[in-house]
Parts: structure tokens; C-alpha cells; sequence
């Protein structure tokens, strides 16, 4: 099977599955968000959730797990879409790493929970760094794009 079309096929499902999981997230009351004081913010009270991973518990947070999952599902209709209009192999998966790449970036800001580690003397957290190279590659496949068209053209000729 070709990788990059494989690849396309299980895209959406990945982000659909993504989605899905940061419920659990949600649910076990882990990878939870910075103290706020929006109307939006959850209040941990599960001791289990306190025990087990850390959640404060008394302390409005942003529920970033609810953030991500929705960002995921959006991408899900996204490349449910794309997959069916796709002009080229690659095209679904560097969607996905580009759109959950650039998302991923900036929820960073209002995580709180800790083990994501900083790289760069503390300039970014990990997953920032993870998330900046999920934008380049997801970019570098849809600028390959044009190379294959280029050599198909070429070969054509």
C-alpha cells in the first residue's frame, strides 16, 4: 500500500480519535489547563483525579482537554472533507499535522499540568517543539506537492 495514501485514509480518523480521547482526558481529570477565573473554567473536586495525576482540586482551570477535543473535531470534519477532494498523496495527513500542529502550539500557553519539559532554557515546552516540526513536516508535504506534479509533467514531455 502506498504510505502516503494510507497515511490520507486514517487521517481523519486519527483527529476523530483524538477528539474521543481528550474526553477521557477530561474524564480522568488529567492534561488539565491554568487557574482562571472565566466562566468557563472547571473545578476539579475528584480526590481520585488528585491522587492519581495531580488535578488541583478547588481551583477553576481552563479546560483545555475540551479545547483540544473540539479543535480535533473540527480537524476531523476537515480532512473528512478533504479525503474526499483530495488532489494529491500526502494531502490529508499534512493537513492534519499542519491544522493539529498549529493548535496544538498555542493550547501550550494555557496547559498547566506538568511533564511536558521545556527545551531551550525554557523558551517552549516539548510539545511546542513537537508542534512547530508537526507544521513544517505537514507544509513540507504539500510543498512536495508541487515536486510531483513537476516531475510528472517533466515525464510526460
Amino acid at each position: 500500500m502506498p504510505p502516503l495514501a494510507t497515511c490520507d485514509v486514517f487521517a481523519p480518523g486519527l483527529a476523530l480519535g483524538h477528539a474521543i480521547g481528550r474526553v477521557g482526558c477530561f474524564a480522568a481529570g488529567c492534561c488539565w489547563g491554568k487557574p482562571t477565573d472565566q466562566p468557563w473554567g472547571i473545578t476539579f473536586s475528584s480526590p481520585l483525579a488528585h491522587a492519581w495525576v495531580g488535578t488541583p482540586l478547588g481551583v477553576p482551570l481552563e479546560p483545555t482537554q475540551l479545547f483540544e477535543s473540539a479543535v480535533e473535531l473540527v480537524n476531523f470534519f476537515i480532512l473528512y472533507w478533504l479525503i474526499k477532494h483530495k488532489r494529491f498523496d500526502g494531502q490529508v495527513i499534512g493537513s492534519y499535522m499542519f491544522l493539529y500542529g498549529f493548535a496544538r502550539y498555542f493550547l501550550e500557553f494555557i496547559r498547566d499540568d506538568p511533564g511536558r519539559g521545556t527545551v531551550f532554557g525554557g523558551a517552549m515546552t516539548g510539545t511546542q517543539l513537537i508542534s512547530i516540526l508537526l507544521v513544517l513536516g505537514g507544509g513540507a508535504l504539500w510543498l512536495r506537492r508541487g515536486v510531483a506534479r513537476t516531475a510528472v509533467a517533466r515525464a510526460a514531455r
